[in-house]
């Protein structure tokens, strides 16, 4: 672990932030906090304004309008260089004539940080992400999960108050993909580095974050850790971007249930709400089976465990039940979902 002068964490204000390209407004009045130490993802779709929140935290662009504070330090007053942040990319944006060595003692350099203390730096970083022995090598020469890894060690080496991530995974195969989820997230915890990672994957951001920010248009729809923010949604757009539901109406309300909550067959006798559906179709995806059902002309998913050895067949009438503790209650639906 890398010896630091002064803890790692660094809080994050955003004020009203406004920002327009050709007069299409990308971010409305936006305002965020990020505790220090946090691991805060920004959620969303293309175009929901996720990386101009980046772009704007680390000065590639500037606000037309609220401010950014770190640690109570209007950023807006800070050059670009001067800022101490660290940012990865999803295209590594490693130097290719350079060595991993020299492409992570780039920034010390820059900052003319004394060549022994840039030495022992660059192999505490090269150390806490795997590649103490790939120094000498070139980007060429390494695969797409460790050229990713030079790229955070290269982040991580200045000692950054903040670390911006850019879809830093999106390139890798699922495979690499959540080997690095993990080691990133150690190093962030080990550090309590406050981080700003920017995805648009469902799974990735439950799994990494103590704080999940869900944007559309620009705008936040919900924040919240990762529990509270799958299993207590505001509303439909929310209920439904971070994973299959199933919405209705109880009581008068609008209401979702996950498909892993809708209990089909012999398992629906002991459900508190229970209705008559006629199987659609059945599809084995491995680790659970979905299974689509017809009730009250509707159509209804069910996720069930491939434990679960019960026979369903197209056109089978069937009880399909729900339990009131997995019922999520909605906030009044206006407007178009997605």
């Amino acid at each position: 672990m890398m010896d630091r002068p002064e803890p790692l964490g660094q809080p994050v204000q955003i004020r009203a932030l406004e920002k327009s390209y050709g007069g299409t407004r990308v971010l409305q009045s936006l305002s965020l906090d990020i505790p220090a130490g946090c691991f805060c993802t920004l959620l969303g779709a293309s175009g929901s304004g996720k990386s101009t929140i980046l772009k704007l935290i680390a000065g590639f662009e500037a606000p037309d309008g609220g401010e950014i504070l770190v640690h109570g330090q209007d950023l807006s007053r800070v050059p670009v260089h001067q800022r101490q942040i660290g940012m990865v990319f999803q295209n590594y944006a490693l130097f290719p004539h350079m060595s991993v060595h020299e492409n992570v003692a780039f920034g010390l350099r820059m900052r003319r940080v004394p060549r022994a203390e840039r030495e022992s730096r660059v192999g505490e970083a090269l150390e806490m992400v795997g590649l103490k022995e790939f120094g000498h090598r070139y980007p060429r020469d390494l695969s797409g999960g460790q050229q990713q890894r030079v790229a955070l060690a290269r982040a991580l080496v200045i000692r950054p108050r903040i670390l911006l991530m850019d879809e830093p995974l999106g390139a890798l195969d699922r495979g690499l993909r959540q080997g690095l989820q993990q080691q990133i997230r150690d190093i962030q915890q080990r550090l309590g580095m406050t981080t700003v990672f920017v995805t648009h994957d469902q799974e990735e951001a439950l799994q990494m974050s103590d704080m999940i920010v869900l944007m559309r248009g620009g705008q936040i729809e919900q924040l919240g850790a990762p529990q509270e923010i799958y299993s207590q949604p505001k509303n439909h757009f929310v209920a439904a971007f971070l994973d299959d539901c199933n919405f209705m109406s109880l009581r008068n309300k609008n209401v979702a249930i996950r498909p892993q909550h809708l209990r089909v067959g012999s398992s629906a006798g002991v459900a508190d709400h229970v209705m008559s559906g006629r199987v659609e179709s059945v599809i084995f995806l491995g680790a659970y089976r979905r299974i689509s059902l017809n009730v009250a002309g509707d159509t209804m998913t069910a996720r069930l465990s491939s434990e679960n050895m019960e026979e369903f067949i197209i056109g089978q009438d069937t009880p399909v039940g729900f339990m009131e503790s997995d019922v999520m209650s909605l906030e009044e639906i206006s407007g178009d979902f997605l």
